[in-house]
């Protein structure tokens, strides 16, 4: 486990000593922090070739990766399940105070603290992972996967309270998927639907390029059309973003009237394809 540990330093091999986090927290122990010194050891296999990651990390497999201290601070803030940290040492004393809370929230609760605490220099991290330890990805954590929901498990959408959907179709990448979440957490959408057919919201891009919003606002994924079709039943009203030249299209600032229960569906580039501009209650 990771446990306060006085004012005693953690030693790094080759013999000197790691800075003391805030308020004398230090985060390591002889049990759950190690430095990875090499490129073989397994304690990082879980980080092993991220770009082309194995089954654990795909989207059918039980984990995914965090990438960078903006996003890893929101994981280490919510309740998913974190298993490992693989940080640079001089990202160490900056990760402290959002390890430090994570500790005392899990001892308040009962729980032992399961994160293990791996440091590595950035050249045996590089050739572990396969990508540069530049600031963003010289710090990754490897989280749980939460079991999938649907609509009726969004509070929002059950209650028939005000409800926001951001819809993505199918055909946008990991890294849209990723910029698009941090549009709907800016405008505070109940929830994000994605296609089954568009990038995986916990791929490593689209949770980097999130900024960790992936984390924060929660999502639905399926086929679309079918969740449309949930939306309807529920008189939420449907809008989607189309190209200019859509013939029942209109502008923005047109659209007479906008309920307090709406989802915006989005596609690649042009906007929502016909099939699905048709099937919605307005096009913009």
């Amino acid at each position: 486990m990771i446990h306060p540990m006085g004012s005693d330093k953690p030693t790094r091999p080759g013999g000197y000593a790691t800075a003391a986090a805030p308020g004398n927290f230090l985060l390591a122990s002889s049990e759950n922090a190690h430095w990875i010194q090499d490129v073989t050891d397994p304690l990082a296999d879980d980080f092993r070739n991220l770009k082309e990651p194995g089954p654990q990390l795909s989207r059918e497999g039980p984990f995914f990766v965090v990438e960078g201290p903006e996003a890893i601070r929101l994981l280490l803030a919510s309740d998913f399940a974190v298993t490992k940290l693989l940080l640079k040492p001089s990202l160490l004393d900056s990760m402290a105070e959002a390890l430090e809370s994570r500790l005392k929230r899990e001892t308040s609760a009962g729980a032992d603290a399961q994160v293990m605490l791996l440091l590595c220099d950035a050249g045996i991290m590089e050739q572990v992972t396969g990508i540069p330890a530049k600031h963003a990805s010289a710090a990754l954590a490897i989280a749980r996967r939460r079991a999938p929901c649907c609509l009726q498990e969004i509070p929002q959408f059950a209650a028939g309270a005000t409800f926001r959907a951001l819809a993505l179709e199918r055909g946008l990448d990991e890294e849209s998927v990723g910029a698009l979440f941090r549009v709907a957490a800016a405008f505070g959408v109940s929830v994000v639907l994605c296609d089954s057919e568009c990038g995986d919201p916990f791929h490593r891009r689209a949770v980097r390029v999130s900024m960790g919003h992936v984390l924060r606002v929660p999502f639905v994924q399926g086929c679309l059309h079918d969740l449309l079709g949930e939306l309807v039943a529920a008189d939420v009203q449907t809008i989607a973003v189309c190209d200019g030249l859509h013939e029942t299209g209109s502008y923005l600032d047109e659209l007479t009237e906008l309920q307090s229960r709406w989802a915006c569906f989005v596609g690649v580039d042009g906007g929502v394809q016909e099939p699905l501009a048709k099937l919605c209650r307005s096009c913009i």
